[in-house]
Parts: C-alpha cells; sequence; structure tokens
C-alpha cells in the first residue's frame, strides 16, 4: 500500500450513469446491481481507465460476498487489491480485504484467506476500535478453520484489550461480545487439540477458560441481528461441554462442569427470549450432553428431563438413525449412572430393537448353523484332549492341545474366508492384512511374541461378515443408511464369535474384530473410542485393511493408484488413523517390507 495512503486520501473516482443506477439497485436487487457494475467494469477496462475500474469493483466486490460468489471473488482478487491501495479509502479497503478473505476460506484456500485477513488487521490498526475489533473477528474464523487456535486466542485477547473509549455503548457491546467469543472459540479449539494428543488436563484448563468468556459474554446485552454469530455462540458452547466429558473425574469433572451447565441454561433462557431459532441438530447434542452430564452428578431428574426433549426433538424432526441409535444409547448409560435400571433398560431394549429389527432371518441362521458346528467342534477336540489327560504323557497332552488351537484356528479361518468370499474379497486379502499388520507391528518395535500373535489375529477381523445377510454384502450400489447401521454390527457380532474359544491370541483377535474401524479423533464404530483407547491391534489393521481396499477394484469403485492410496492414509493421520502407525507403515512401504500384494479387495464399508 502506498505510504501517503492514510494522509493524502483516496483518488477522487469519476461518476458514471451505470454505476449510479447500480448503486441505486444495490439493496432492492443486488443481482440487477452487480450486473450493471459488471458492464461498468468492461467498458472502463476497454477504454483503460483504472479509477473507473476500481468504482465498478468497489460496487461489485460487497455485491459479491452478498450473493456467494466466491469464485469469482477469487479471480478477480489481485486486480482488486492492486487497484484499492491506489483509489480505496482505509476503511473500505479494509472491508475489501476481509470480503476477499472469507471468500477464500469458503473456497478451501486457507493460505491466502490468511493473508487476506491479516492486511486487514494491518490496515485497521490505522482506524477506530471497532473496524480493528471486527477486522480481527474475520480473522479468527480464517485461523480457526486453519487449525492454528492458539493465534485465535491471541486475537481474542487483542479484540478484549483494545480501547473502547469514545465508541457508542452497543458498538462497544459488540467488540466486547465478538472479543469474548474469539476467545472461546480459540480455548474450544485448543481443547480439542489437547483430546487428541491425550492430554486430559490441558482439555480441562482450555474448556474452563472457553466457559469463562462465554459467561462473561452471556452478561452482554444480546447481538440479535446476527444470526451467524448466535450459532457459532452455541456450537462452541456445545463443544466445550463435549471437550470436558472425556476428561472425566481425574481432574475433577464433576466440580467443573457445574458453571458450564448453568451457562448452557442461561443460553437456552435467552435464545428463547429473544425468539432465535436454535439448530435442531446442534440442540439435539446439546440435549444429549446435558443429559450425559447430569448422570456423571448422578441428577436424575436432569437425566430424564434432557434426554426426554432430546426424545421429543428427534419425534418431531426426520433424524438419521444413528441418532436415534446414540439417543438410545446415551440415555439408557446415564439412567444406569444415576441408579434407574429399568429407564436404562428400557432404553437398552429400544436400541437392540432399532438395531436388529432389520437384520434378516437368514443371517441369523447362517451364523446360528455356523457357531454350533463350530462348538460341536470344540466339544470333541476337548473331549479328545480330557480323555487323553488319564493315560498319556505330559508331551501328548500338550500335542493334543495344539491340535485343538490349530483346530480352533483354522476353523475361524475357514469362517473368516466364507466372510470375506461372500463380500467379493479373497482369501489373499485375509493373509496380506495378516502379513502387513505384522510388518507394521516389527516396524513399531514390538515384541516377536506380540507380532506373531497380531499376524494371525488381524486375518479375523472381519469375521462378523458371517452374519450379515448375502443382499446387503453383494449389493454393488450404495448402503441405505439402515442398511449401513446392519453392516456395522459385524465388528461387535465379530468380537462375540472370537470372544467364546480359549487360545492365546483370540483375545487379540477379538480386539482386532471390534476396534479395526474406530477412528483416531473419535468419530468411528461401535464404541467411538478415541485416540490411546483404541487397542493397537486395531489402529494397526485400520491402516493396512483400508490401504487394500482403496488399491482393490470394486462394483461401486475403481482401484486406487498407489499413490492416491498412500496420500489418503497421509491425510488421514491424526484424524482416521494413529499418526505413529501411518509413520509406521510409509517406512516399510518405501523400504519394500511390505508383503506383496495379491488380494481383490478389502473391507471398505459403503456409507448409504
Amino acid at each position: 500500500m502506498p505510504k501517503d495512503a492514510f494522509s493524502s486520501g483516496p483518488v477522487p473516482l469519476p461518476a458514471t450513469p451505470l454505476i449510479d443506477l447500480a448503486i441505486q439497485l444495490s439493496e432492492r436487487q443486488p443481482e440487477s446491481s452487480f450486473q450493471l457494475a459488471q458492464l461498468a467494469y468492461v467498458e472502463a477496462r476497454r477504454t483503460a481507465d483504472e479509477a473507473a475500474q476500481w468504482a465498478a469493483l468497489a460496487q461489485q466486490i460487497p455485491l459479491a460476498g452478498f450473493l456467494g460468489m466466491n469464485t469469482w471473488l477469487a479471480e478477480h482478487a489481485p486486480e482488486a487489491v492492486r487497484l484499492g491501495q491506489i483509489y480505496a479509502p482505509p476503511r473500505q479497503l479494509r472491508r475489501i480485504h476481509g470480503i476477499l478473505g472469507i471468500a477464500y476460506l469458503c473456497l478451501g484456500q486457507l493460505t491466502q484467506s490468511a493473508e487476506q485477513h491479516e492486511q486487514a488487521c494491518a490496515l485497521a490498526q490505522h482506524l477506530d476500535a471497532a473496524e480493528l475489533a471486527f477486522a480481527l473477528y474475520n480473522s479468527s474464523i480464517g485461523f480457526n478453520e486453519f487449525h492454528r487456535p492458539e493465534r485465535v486466542l491471541e486475537l481474542g485477547r487483542d479484540m478484549l484489550a483494545l480501547d473502547l473509549a469514545g465508541l457508542p455503548p452497543d458498538v462497544q457491546n459488540k467488540v466486547c461480545s465478538y472479543g469474548h467469543l474469539t476467545y472461546a472459540a480459540g480455548s474450544a479449539h485448543l481443547a480439542e487439540h489437547a483430546l487428541l494428543s491425550g492430554y486430559d488436563t490441558d482439555v480441562s484448563a482450555h474448556a474452563r477458560l472457553g466457559l469463562v468468556a462465554l459467561s462473561r459474554l452471556l452478561q452482554l446485552p444480546p447481538i440479535t441481528d446476527n444470526a451467524a454469530f448466535q450459532q457459532r455462540m452455541l456450537h462452541v458452547h456445545v463443544r466445550l461441554l463435549e471437550f470436558m466429558e472425556p476428561v472425566g473425574v481425574q481432574v475433577g469433572y464433576v466440580g467443573q462442569a457445574d458453571p458450564l451447565r448453568q451457562a448452557l441454561e442461561r443460553w437456552r433462557v435467552w435464545t428463547d427470549a429473544h425468539e432465535l431459532r436454535i439448530n435442531p441438530r446442534t440442540e439435539h447434542r446439546w440435549l444429549c450432553a446435558l443429559g450425559r452430564e447430569a448422570g456423571l452428578r448422578g441428577n436424575a431428574a436432569g437425566v430424564h428431563s434432557y434426554f426426554q426433549q432430546a426424545l421429543t426433538l428427534t419425534q418431531s424432526i426426520p433424524f438419521e438413525d444413528t441418532a436415534w441409535l446414540r439417543l438410545h444409547s446415551q440415555y439408557g448409560h446415564a439412567a444406569r449412572q444415576v441408579g434407574d435400571l429399568e429407564t436404562a433398560l428400557l432404553q437398552l431394549e429400544a436400541y437392540n430393537r432399532l438395531l436388529f429389527a432389520r437384520l434378516q432371518h437368514e443371517a441369523r441362521r447362517t451364523l446360528e448353523e455356523m457357531t454350533a458346528r463350530f462348538q460341536v467342534a470344540q466339544a470333541q477336540q476337548t473331549s479328545k484332549v480330557a480323555r487323553r489327560r488319564a493315560d498319556t504323557l505330559s508331551q501328548l497332552v500338550q500335542q493334543q492341545e495344539h491340535a485343538l488351537q490349530s483346530e480352533q484356528l483354522h476353523t475361524l479361518e475357514r469362517l473368516a474366508t466364507v466372510a470375506e468370499y461372500r463380500d467379493q474379497d479373497s482369501r489373499a486379502h485375509i493373509h496380506w492384512v495378516g502379513d502387513a499388520a505384522a510388518c507394521i507391528t516389527q516396524e513399531l518395535g514390538q515384541t516377536p511374541e506380540f507380532v506373531q500373535s497380531l499376524q494371525v489375529a488381524a486375518r479375523l477381523h472381519d469375521i462378523g461378515k458371517i452374519a450379515l445377510p448375502d443382499a446387503i454384502l453383494q449389493k454393488p450400489g450404495r448402503l441405505t443408511p439402515l442398511e449401513f447401521e446392519i453392516v456395522k454390527t459385524h465388528a461387535l457380532i465379530g468380537a462375540d464369535i472370537l470372544e467364546g474359544p480359549q487360545h492365546p491370541f483370540l483375545p487379540l483377535a477379538a480386539a482386532a474384530a471390534r476396534t479395526h474401524h474406530e477412528r483416531w479423533d473419535g468419530g468411528g464404530y461401535p464404541l467411538g473410542l478415541r485416540g490411546r483407547a483404541i487397542p493397537l491391534v486395531g489402529r494397526i489393521v485400520s491402516v493396512v485393511d483400508v490401504y487394500d481396499a482403496l488399491r482393490a477394484a470394486r462394483p461401486y469403485k475403481e482401484a486406487w493408484t498407489e499413490d492416491d492410496a498412500l496420500n489418503y492414509l497421509k491425510h488421514g493421520a491424526a484424524s482416521q488413523f494413529d499418526p505413529q502407525v501411518i509413520h509406521a507403515f510409509l517406512m516399510a512401504h518405501a523400504a519394500g517390507r511390505l508383503p506383496e500384494r495379491k488380494s481383490v479387495g478389502g473391507s471398505v464399508l459403503r456409507s448409504a
């Protein structure tokens, strides 16, 4: 920007009939106003009149932001900034940078967005506190998306430290409100980072800091003319409650949650009083979170009040099946915490009915038949061993026990192979997953005994598919939400099958079956485990199974290239996958230590 831009003022702009008409129509007919300004811009380009070009752009840019024309804004950003530095007053140029920053953010171009917001903040330093505050707030949104929570927190502190003397009371209120919300948003994001990293104490500390900021915000006069501000404020409330929850009693959760619950309840009264619309899905999560918190505090009345409100909300709005399942599961758990076993049982029954009502008779019959055969074979082998114990040497007994374990393993492998063939996979995939998992485990420095056990256990990760209907497993297209919920049951079914027999590696195999669809960020199933709460075998099998699935062709997808599959794993580190496991996988791949792929696919589940 020219050094004399603030002292000399903007260059006078030419007035044209098209621009005058565009200005008159800007509020009533923004699309027509934009088109008129575009005509003026084209004419100015034709005549090489830069002042007229800026006059047209200055009219178009706010309209493009209002109309959501983010691609157009990104295309014209360089010229707009160049001309604005010559012809625009500082206040107008600051707002232009802010609009461009939001446009880049919407397009996912986070670096460019941050650059525009930083320039807006630099300009606002020479203006009044209100301009600087709004520039800082817009910048915080970009940095929040850019995963820079420490910068968001710093921006919030800067806003709260501004000298507001001389500003109108309503402007002072807005600046303070934006500052507290920005500080709370940064705290919430830092709490999330700490939670993913396993630092429970930091989660609690950051969540409490955010709560203090939100509590102070609620004491200010409400800003009712900005719906986006209200929704963001509610979202931060809910996230802070959710971040507090996993910390548990280790950091005194029960004592620290009361102020947060009170703040959320004040927020609800406040929104009702000002007739502000709350997103139903956000409110549903909020009610469930409050219900869970009431369960931790032993507040039976609160548990029933919040979860009954959530049930009513779920009945009035077409929520997906997963929301119902989550609601019944959480309600039942909270009811059990407060000693209401009858309600807990009712919710558990509702959960099971919803999950298994559509499971076909063929699937149940197949599971019962295969389980019966397995139990007969196990009983026969156990009987042989028992008879031999009485009249054979210890060595023969050990041989029979080894034979029993081998027979159990072969039976389970046959079950797993049947399940894989029904899902259009092959025995080669089962063995590749086991061999690759063993390679990664060795890369992580585990003992040879553990590597060998995990190699066998990993082969059984999808054994639960034996219980699923062929109509779903072999469906060529995308699954419906209900079909996807049925497919997801294979994780717990597989764990149930593997937890029965007595074999040294079977607890490891059951853990692989149960947790190979969990995610590092807690977004997986069936238990929603997060980070190192997921057993190592589940974290390893998740990576090798997904890689083999991506590399395989399916009726509903083409095979991914090796580079695309590796990039997918890299981008999934710290969100879907354990970063350490991804690093070990990439090291083994680069060194050529992974087994050769001969399979035709893995267990990618097609969501609805």
